[in-house]
């Protein structure tokens, strides 16, 4: 009997020792964690997606640091100059993984331009002149031209016969792609307003005398694999050139064969 009331007060000790530990030293530090603040970078505007972050579109905010997540960013030189993946709200604050140092991928094309590449912008002046509002990224087409150089008839440039569109934008200067995902602007359809083509620079200064002075068409010529596209591409090259004179009247039937 003895026996067990000596271990009765022997963990009756140890509870009042625990007790004590607990309320003396885990608490005051949980409650320190609970009231310690952290200065931490947020928006202070609504940002959308795709958008370069500028000083301007930032503010800093004294938080409680208790439960806060490593990916909020803190400094604003980590911050300033990448690229949003998904929109923001103002107050919203900067998480890590909603950066990108790179513009995404709907303008990367504009990237990855050799040296002897262009990219030209021309303007879709109405619905038939785009494709009816079909065209896109990779597609090869053809420019056809009116009322071009004094010509009363209609035709295509032997140096526009294949030419490979990198984008086509609405009129808020978004790339068509972005809202057909309905990731940015939810169920707005926009038309095409222009398409940036990929040009060397004879064809860009062609494109702008044609933009400028006559009435363009762009007529697809072909939609599907790389491999194809790349031969049409390089019969081009060869038009521009000039070291295939007999290609110019079978270019066509190249046009119809890359289709299949």
């Amino acid at each position: 009997m003895k026996k067990i009331f000596k271990n009765r007060a022997i963990l009756g000790i140890a509870c009042i020792v625990l007790s004590l530990v607990v309320s003396l030293i885990f608490i005051p530090t949980f409650n320190k964690g609970m009231e310690a603040k952290v200065e931490v970078i947020r928006v202070s505007a609504n940002i959308e997606k795709g958008e370069r972050i500028t000083e301007s579109m930032l503010e800093t905010a004294l938080v409680g640091a208790f439960n806060m997540t490593t990916e909020v960013v803190k400094l604003k030189e980590n911050v300033i100059g990448k690229y949003l993946i998904a929109d923001l709200h103002k107050g919203d604050f900067i998480l890590s993984t909603k950066l990108s140092n790179d513009p995404l991928i709907s303008h990367r094309y504009l990237h990855k331009l050799a040296e002897d590449e262009r990219a030209v912008s021309m303007s879709i002046k109405s619905f038939a002149t785009g494709l009816s509002g079909k065209l896109e990224p990779g597609d090869i087409v053809s420019v056809l031209v009116a009322n071009f150089r004094g010509s009363s008839s209609s035709y295509s440039p032997k140096e526009l016969r294949f030419i490979e569109v990198l984008a086509v934008t609405a009129d808020s200067g978004w790339d068509i792609d972005k809202y057909r995902e309905g990731d940015v602007f939810g169920e707005d359809r926009k038309l095409p307003h222009g398409v940036t083509l990929k040009a060397s620079k004879k064809q860009a200064k062609l494109l702008v005398e044609i933009e400028a002075n006559a009435h363009a068409h762009f007529v697809l010529v072909y939609r599907g694999s790389e491999e194809n596209a790349k031969k049409l591409l390089d019969e081009q090259k060869i038009l521009l050139r000039g070291e295939d004179d007999s290609f110019e009247s079978s270019d066509e039937g190249a046009a119809d064969e890359g289709e299949q």
